[in-house]
């Protein structure tokens, strides 16, 4: 079975540093989301950063809930089945860069085979070219052979 977008974010989802993507966030007491937005503790605004402590799946709510520093309290990260995100784990610069290196080499080697493989097509078609120029070189021997061959049986039957 291949995952769903959903279980490739949750998979992500651990404990470090995370920035607010959906505005007014609610935080709460308890893992599982409150019955009614009495119990929210706190909004957080999008952009903030907070820590989370500990990461949850919630199933019932289908949810991906944290535990966060500060303020204290819970917050969804996700909603498992629709995708919804209200906070996205931030990466530091040094694991994007080592990220980013490993994509440029791949795509180094990546570009390397393909050369290989357009010299390998480009000898191909040359060859094909030159086979293509000798057919049509024989085919119009043949053309201008018949020619004259019939050129005087037509002439010679008027005359």
């Amino acid at each position: 079975q291949t995952p769903t977008m959903a279980e490739d974010d949750m998979e992500e989802d651990s404990p470090g540093v995370y920035v607010i993507t959906h505005h007014n966030t609610f935080v709460s007491d308890e893992a599982k989301i409150p019955p009614s937005e009495q119990e929210v503790t706190a909004k957080l605004e999008e952009g903030r950063e907070v820590s989370v402590l500990e990461v949850v799946e919630v199933p019932e709510q289908n949810r991906i809930r944290a535990r966060i520093q500060n303020p204290p309290g819970w917050i969804s990260l996700m909603n498992v089945k629709e995708g919804h995100r209200w906070a996205k784990k931030k990466v530091n610069d040094e694991e994007a860069l080592r990220g980013l290196q490993a994509d440029i080499q791949n795509v180094l080697q990546d570009n390397g085979s393909l050369h290989e493989k357009v010299a390998v097509l480009a000898n191909k078609m040359e060859s094909l070219r030159t086979c293509n120029l000798e057919l049509a070189s024989k085919a119009s021997a043949v053309n201008n052979g018949s020619m004259n061959q019939s050129a005087p049986a037509e002439h010679g039957g008027a005359g």
